[in-house]
């Protein structure tokens, strides 16, 4: 009788543990597929409340490019009669409380031009500022011919300085390097982007030059999860979702107190005077470059929303008036087009006020429409063809 209690005790106890077991891998399932699937809130966090990014390619071909060799050999590749280039930063992949048929502002313009054989390219990366355009713009500039190119002017962007990797690899093409080295500020790119390009090798050499047997094998087997089940992937996109979770708890528990305590009329991003002058020169050197390389440039000033636009409003017209006049004495095409899109078309980003305000870069579908509208315009000036306009 003592043995078959004993050994339905054991039993019970091994059906509990097995339950367990089962529990737990299911409660795991659930929570990889929540990351799985939730991987796109971490990623576009930084782009601001409800926004995301959004490089859907075209059906004729790829739209945005992050690579500047992949887009020189799709340019030479391609047989469009004519080729337009658009720098920018988020501002052009990022849309805000997407609906289904949204579309970026230079998907838009590429369909358009697709209708009339000719092509538009994007290079857009996070945070891109003037010195970072101009070593784009000389590579590409330098090793190939092209019919006009679309920038954006971004007063935010003055504050940058920075060169990333991806594009100081462009130095290592000698057209590009060469061309850069006949310029002040030139110089000044290719030593930071020699120094970026040194920093990434000597990181990379040591990373592998100091691992023992036991940690090679480890990154053999994490290379292995990855490829196989996206392990190390969703491990850190769950690592993003809990801190984006307690920051957004922080923002709301912050925010109770601060909607109704804290003044932001006056508050104020800062611009560094000597940042400011480097990008300014680097704008200078762009709009040179284009002007001796006989290609036609429009610049414009970027939309922002009224209700919240954090700068000095001083130093923004006089930033505004620089702009203006180095592309009157240059050639190039100006617009602005700062009042183009209503505020209520912008979206909300958490600057550490403990509550959402206004982005001041950010927009809707609409707001895409908008700004691909007035972009192909212009186009339209430089084509001399017939364009149709969405």
């Amino acid at each position: 009788m003592v043995f078959f209690i004993k050994m339905q005790f054991y039993s019970t106890i091994k059906i509990l543990v097995i339950a367990q077991i089962l529990l737990g891998l299911f409660s795991l399932f659930l929570v990889l597929f929540w990351i799985n699937s939730r991987a796109t809130s971490v990623n576009d966090a930084g782009l601001g409340h409800n926004t995301e990014k959004r490089m859907d390619s075209h059906k004729q071909g790829k739209v945005f490019y992050s690579s500047l060799t992949k887009i020189l050999k799709a340019h030479h590749d391609s047989n469009k009669k004519k080729k337009y280039y658009w720098l920018g930063a988020s501002q052009l992949y990022a849309i805000n409380d997407f609906k289904y048929g949204d579309r970026a502002a230079p998907y838009i313009v590429f369909d358009n031009l697709d209708r009339i054989g000719s092509r538009l390219y994007t290079i857009s990366y996070p945070n891109a500022y003037p010195a970072e355009h101009l070593i784009i713009a000389t590579h590409i500039l330098t090793n190939t011919k092209i019919d006009g190119l679309v920038i954006g002017a971004v007063y935010d962007d003055m504050r940058e300085r920075n060169v990333r990797y991806e594009i100081a690899n462009a130095v290592k093409n000698i057209n590009t390097r060469g061309v850069l080295n006949k310029s002040k500020i030139g110089k000044k790119l290719v030593a930071d982007s020699d120094a970026a390009l040194r920093s990434k090798e000597f990181l990379s050499e040591n990373k592998i030059t100091n691992l023992n047997l036991m940690k090679r094998s480890e990154n053999a087997i994490i290379r292995l999860l990855e490829t196989s089940f996206k392990a190390e992937t969703i491990r850190s996109e769950g690592r993003g979702l809990i801190t984006l979770q307690i920051i957004r708890l922080r923002q709301f528990i912050e925010g109770l107190r601060a909607r109704y305590t804290r003044d932001i009329s006056n508050y104020r991003y800062p611009i560094p005077n000597n940042q400011y002058q480097y990008n300014l020169n680097a704008w200078e050197e762009l709009l040179k470059l284009a002007y001796i390389k006989e290609t036609p440039v429009l610049v414009y000033i970027a939309p922002r929303p009224t209700d919240f636009f954090p700068y000095d409003p001083i130093k923004y017209e006089e930033y505004k008036k620089s702009i203006f006049k180095l592309t009157q004495y240059y050639g190039a095409t100006y617009i602005n087009l700062e009042n183009l899109i209503l505020s209520k078309y912008f979206g909300h980003v958490d600057t550490n006020f403990g509550f959402l305000v206004r982005d001041p870069f950010h927009i809707q579908g609409v707001g895409h429409s908008l700004l691909a509208r007035e972009i192909t315009k212009e186009i339209k000036k430089l084509e001399g063809n017939s364009i149709i306009i969405k």
